[in-house]
């Protein structure tokens, strides 16, 4: 009991310790990174006054506060071309990001349709060229300086609208008095209108600012895709280990995710694809982390999680692309039901990663440690959504709940390395066991097969002994003139034929047991001299028989390592072989070529040939086509065999009835 508090106790620290960290670089984030608590001066019911010596200062100004907010209202410069009296009343004056969408938090008020932003800069030191850098301005705008219009994102006419969502820079001549119009339109995106506070500065300022950007978003984009697909690869190796394949896909899905600010600031065109993009990587990061949180504390073995955990964290993967996409345009009304349904089930999610974290505790499984942190993290960014809303927004670098998420990928990368170092080690240890047990089965193994060709060799030589005085007793009584009946002569022969059987058994035993002996005596040959040798002695022999006998090999040398001895007889035993299913005037042919690092020598004949039924057996020990009158045992092809697997070379036979018979051969070469 007081090991499980002692692992709870641990994991409630490092709960605390990675929360701790956690608010701590949010704190630092909200502090230096942050448009809403930039000291650059703001503007006033509309207007923005800059200094004479503004810039020197502040380097760049966030432009939050104090904007003209004409609420359903689509104008053009020509309505303040008078002498103000005519000139629209705004619906308010807004800091940027205080109204979501259009509804202005007003129940049954549509958060669609269209508005005006206006700002006015009152410069009061000399011209100057400035830069204004908006982000996303939902969902599509035209923007007006001074009455021209610099930018037009997508359509805002209602009856023509088109979305068309980028980051843009625009560049203008700040002198005394600059007006800025911005129209916006919005129906088919939850947001609506400018929710991202603009940045004004100097053309090097804003410059410096996107890349830094820029560089924020690559290095996490391409950090985690590397990272995914070193894990995928690793998950593909035999064995297929699901936890690599999930976060494998969390690493990927993240790094999709933080693409898209450098695609915004591209503008492909693919306005709501993408966002739908954005929305369901985040899910299915959340399935991973969900998927991996129940192998660790073997959730994933109860029928609750196949039957409903895992199926409701891929439903949400396919209901954060299709609500979007399909629901909302149509059902504007849903949107804020949309947004708390996320809440509440990402909440869900959180409290279900913590029951598995401490199922996981109470098994003393350390990775539950890493659980503990990144529940932190995940729990950190759950708060910080909900927190934060309207109260930050990243100037040069990403958005809190980002760095989580990227923090969230190490801890479980951390995890990863842990388990693979484990797999590994247990791996090493099983394979040194392994190794340790076949060497004794080996040795045993090998013992025991000694032993064997020991017994039937001392068989061998007990039983030569008698079956010769055997045969010695019946030529003294064939040839001795002792006066025997028909029947006892019948009987000798019978003796005679059964004891010349078992002498060649004895003889094919005596050279099977040592063959193994033979074969360790390899030594570097040159198998072309060998093959010469045996042709000239064994042509006569041929010739005798009416047969003839041809080879066919290339004049160079062809060294292998073998034994001559062995290698002859097996060279004999295939043409004495192919010899007795020959007829007269018929032909046996060994024909020699290289292939590669391998030596192939054929024996062909034009003989009777082996029935199809028959082929295959011809190896077997003790196998004969031959009948029953045969001296043969069916011991040739099977030692034939060991004997070319021995020297690491392989033999097969190929025959057709009527049309004769082909065995192969293949030895290495040098």
């Amino acid at each position: 009991m007081e090991k499980k508090i002692s692992a709870i106790t641990i994991g409630l620290v490092i709960l605390i310790l990675f929360a701790a960290l956690c608010l701590a670089l949010i704190q630092w984030l909200y502090q230096v990174d942050n448009k809403y608590t930039q000291t650059a001066p703001q503007a006033e019911n509309g207007i923005l006054t800059l200094t004479a010596d503004a810039f020197s200062k502040d380097k760049l100004f966030c432009l939050v506060d104090g904007w003209a907010f004409y609420k359903g209202k689509h104008l053009n410069p020509e309505d303040f071309a008078g002498d103000g009296s005519d000139e629209p009343e705004p619906s308010e004056y807004v800091y940027i990001g205080q109204h979501p969408d259009f509804s202005m938090g007003v129940r049954g008020s549509s958060p669609y349709g269209t508005c005006a932003y206006r700002l006015k800069i009152i410069n009061e030191g000399e011209p100057v060229i400035l830069s204004m850098a908006l982000q996303e301005i939902f969902s599509s705008a035209d923007i007006w300086v001074n009455g021209e219009k610099v930018e037009a994102l997508g359509n805002t006419d209602p009856q023509q609208y088109e979305p068309y969502i980028k980051n843009t820079v625009i560049s203008f001549e700040a002198g005394a008095e600059t007006d800025i119009l911005i129209n916006t339109a919005n129906f088919s995106h939850y947001y609506s209108g400018i929710y991202y506070p603009p940045v004004l500065g100097e053309a090097p300022e804003i410059s410096h600012l996107i890349f830094v950007n820029q560089l924020f978003y690559a290095l996490l984009c391409i950090a985690s895709l590397v990272i995914a697909i070193f894990t995928l690869v690793v998950w593909m190796s035999p064995g297929k280990d699901r936890i690599f394949f999930y976060y494998g896909l969390m690493t990927l899905s993240f790094g999709l995710h933080m693409a898209y600010q450098p695609l915004r600031w591209l503008g492909i065109p693919l306005t709501e694809s993408l966002y739908a993009l954005e929305d369901c990587t985040s899910y299915i990061m959340l399935l991973c982390v969900i998927a991996i949180s129940s192998i660790i504390s073997q959730v994933n073995q109860k029928s609750i999680y196949r039957a409903f955990i895992l199926p409701l964290a891929a439903t949400m993967c396919v209901v954060s692309v299709v609500v979007p996409l399909l629901v909302l345009p149509g059902a504007p009304w849903l949107i804020h039901a949309y947004g708390g349904f996320l809440d509440f089930y990402q909440l869900l999610a959180f409290v279900y990663l913590m029951t598995a974290a401490v199922l996981a505790l109470k098994r003393r499984e350390v990775k539950a440690y890493f659980l503990m942190a990144a529940n932190a993290v995940f729990g950190i960014s759950l708060l910080v959504q909900v927190t934060s809303s309207n109260a930050f927004e990243p100037i040069y670098t990403g958005w809190q709940s980002e760095y989580c998420s990227f923090i969230l990928v190490l801890i479980f990368g951390g995890m990863m390395v842990f388990y693979y170092r484990q797999v590994l080690s247990e791996n090493k240890r099983l394979t040194a066991h392994l190794e340790e047990e076949v060497a004794v089965r080996t040795r045993e193994l090998t013992t025991l097969m000694n032993e064997r060709k020991k017994f039937l060799s001392d068989l061998a030589h007990d039983l030569k002994a008698p079956i010769t005085a055997i045969q010695g007793f019946i030529e003294l009584v064939k040839y001795g003139n002792v006066q025997v009946d028909d029947e006892v002569q019948r009987y000798l022969e019978i003796i005679n034929q059964k004891s010349n059987e078992v002498q060649t058994k004895v003889r094919s035993l005596q050279e099977f047991t040592s063959q193994d002996e033979a074969v360790m005596k390899k030594e570097k040959m040159d198998l072309g001299r060998l093959l010469d040798d045996f042709y000239e002695n064994n042509r006569p022999d041929a010739e005798a028989s009416g047969i003839s006998f041809s080879m066919i090999k290339p004049g160079k040398p062809i060294e292998i390592m073998g034994n001559p001895e062995l290698i002859y007889r097996v060279f004999e035993n295939l043409f004495y072989n192919a010899m007795g299913f020959t007829p007269i005037n018929g032909r046996i042919v060994v024909e020699v070529k290289q292939e590669a690092d391998w030596v192939v020598i054929r024996f062909s004949d034009n003989g009777a040939g082996i029935p199809p039924d028959v082929l295959p057996k011809i190896f077997d020990r003790f196998y004969t086509t031959r009948g029953g009158n045969s001296d043969s045992q069916g011991l040739g092809l099977f030692i034939v065999r060991y004997t070319i697997k021995a020297h690491g070379g392989t033999i097969d036979a190929a025959s057709e009835m009527g049309a004769g018979t082909v065995f192969t051969i293949r030895l290495k070469t040098l």
